[in-house]
């Protein structure tokens, strides 16, 4: 165990077989109350584990043999000999000792000649980790492969699965070397990166296993791995290679210190849209915006809310403009009513009548939607930005506000275990949606319907929407569901505001 960093070594293979993560400022290692840490790895008995080595090509299965063990020097120290071979491999597991950096290992892969064979050629593999298991997998999750020059490659654990199915012992080929590889899962990530420069001819190897023996592969785990050639020394002569393994929270602040050494990992940082909407530029300014708050020592509760009066504050000049025009166009439109009824009387044929119609309303320079209309969708990048941001930031993990004791996860204020297995009814009352569905609803009837007797009917359904929204929403994090009803009550101001200042003196 060092700092955050909890490390559980087998000899089966010389692996890390877990690394529990702790990066939490309300809890401390063994704190039950907060369960399950995170991992940000996983292992398999029958498969090799994060940072184990095997010789391709010798037949040598070292990841399924025994292994001396010995920790000296702060140190872990694994070893074990291939005499048929003339050579024993040597890895090392070195923890961080720095506090200010405590996520990493440092491993050392070293070949010893032991006579035999010398200068026979072999391939050496260092395995990277394993996805490990999240209840909820979500599409960031993955095995990931980052090369120089391009983006991060994410394969599912399916992917990986179905590419061994069809070619055995199926790799990629890295021409221009290897940055990483890892494996993200929630808000957990895990890597292997080569520190000593690789040899030509390095190559990306795949390993697939069933997380439980007679189930279909629906979970399915899945893990990379640095394969490249070596030439097997002579006897008394040693080649060794560095790698760090970084085990730790998939988090902004630790990835993009300048201070750390972990700013190799900044592009596994996750960007989570919604659907196939996407905006990575915006979510960094939100996600950067977001812990500048929270360092004034608020903390990420207060963060999300102050972040809400900033974002609308920014918003407030479009929002003016957007309920200005609409009830300018509403005006108009029924002022226009008139002429509309007698073309409908006038023209029976559906399409000729929306025709004459669009041409009444081109003559009296009348748009068929209001200007507020085409601003509201300003907003919608921010919308599904935040909406990414506030569930991808590792930092809302466990944080507190009020009654909730994790911003990334419902708000569970009272268990009620009677409606247990009972359909639909939840087993917890979650506040946080409910003030939401209370508050949004309110703000909606504040909404001014428009005079358009089909656009009236429409608004008067959109005011149900809340209710909708409230119960998809229910299990979801309480941290988008704060931000969603102070963005509420910020609507309930503005439109109580815009209407005494501007909208009383358009109607006089």
């Amino acid at each position: 165990e060092v700092g955050d960093l909890r490390l559980t070594v087998t000899s089966r293979g010389a692996a890390l077989a877990r690394a529990d993560v702790w990066a939490c400022e309300y809890h401390e290692p063994g704190d039950d109350a907060v369960g399950d840490p995170g991992h940000a790895t996983d292992h398999f008995p029958a498969q090799p584990g994060l940072g184990s080595v095997d010789l391709l090509g010798f037949g040598a299965r070292l990841h399924r043999r025994s292994w001396s063990i010995e920790q000296a020097d702060g140190a872990i120290r694994c070893a074990i000999d291939v005499p048929d071979h003339g050579v024993r491999v040597v890895s090392e597991y070195r923890p961080s000792r720095d506090p200010a950096a405590p996520y990493h290992v440092d491993l050392t892969v070293a070949l010893h000649g032991l006579g035999g064979s010398p200068a026979s050629l072999a391939t050496l593999e260092v395995v990277g980790p394993w996805l490990a298991k999240s209840p909820f997998p979500v599409p960031e999750d993955g095995v990931l492969v980052a090369r120089p020059n391009e983006d991060v490659e994410i394969l599912t654990p399916a992917d990986v699965g179905e590419l061994l199915a069809e070619t055995a012992g199926y790799e990629q080929k890295a021409p221009a070397g290897v940055r990483w590889i890892g494996a993200r899962s929630d808000f957990h990530l895990g890597t292997l990166e080569p520190v000593t420069p690789l040899p030509q001819g390095t190559s990306i190897g795949f390993h697939a296993a069933a997380r439980d023996v007679g189930t279909d592969d629906e979970w399915r785990s899945a893990a990379a791995s640095i394969r490249f050639p070596v030439t097997i020394p002579a006897e008394g002569a040693v080649q060794s290679w560095q790698f760090r393994i970084f085990a730790g929270p998939n988090s902004g602040p630790v990835l993009n210190d300048p201070q750390l050494p972990y700013g190799a990992l900044v592009d596994a940082l996750p960007d989570r849209g919604l659907w196939i909407f996407s905006f990575g530029p915006i979510s960094k300014l939100l996600r950067w915006l977001l812990q500048i708050l929270a360092s004034t020592g608020m903390g990420y509760g207060l963060a999300v809310a102050s972040l809400t009066v900033l974002v609308r504050g920014l918003l407030f000049p479009l929002s003016r403009k957007s309920q200005i025009s609409m009830r300018v166009h509403g005006k108009k439109m029924a002022a226009l009513k008139p002429k509309m009824d007698a073309i409908k009387a006038r023209i029976k044929d559906p399409q000729k009548q929306q025709q004459a119609i669009m041409k009444m309303m081109r003559e009296e320079k009348v748009s068929p939607l209001p200007g507020g209309c085409l601003l509201a969708f300003v907003q919608m990048p921010i919308w599904i930005a935040l909406y990414g941001v506030l569930q991808t930031t590792y930092e809302l993990r466990h944080a507190r506000f009020l009654w909730a004791d994790d911003l990334t996860a419902p708000d569970h204020l009272m268990a009620m275990p009677w409606f247990e297995g009972v359909p639909i009814l939840p087993e917890w009352l979650n506040l946080f949606p409910i003030l939401m569905m209370i508050t949004w609803g309110i703000s909606s009837h504040m909404q001014p319907l428009p005079e358009d007797p089909q656009q009236r009917q429409t608004a008067k359904m959109m005011r149900w929407m809340p209710m909708a929204f409230g119960l998809i929403l229910y299990n979801y994090p309480c941290g988008l569901t704060i931000y969603m009803t102070c963005s509420a009550l910020w609507s309930i101001g503005e439109v109580h505001l815009i209407r005494r200042l501007w909208l009383d003196k358009l109607e006089a």
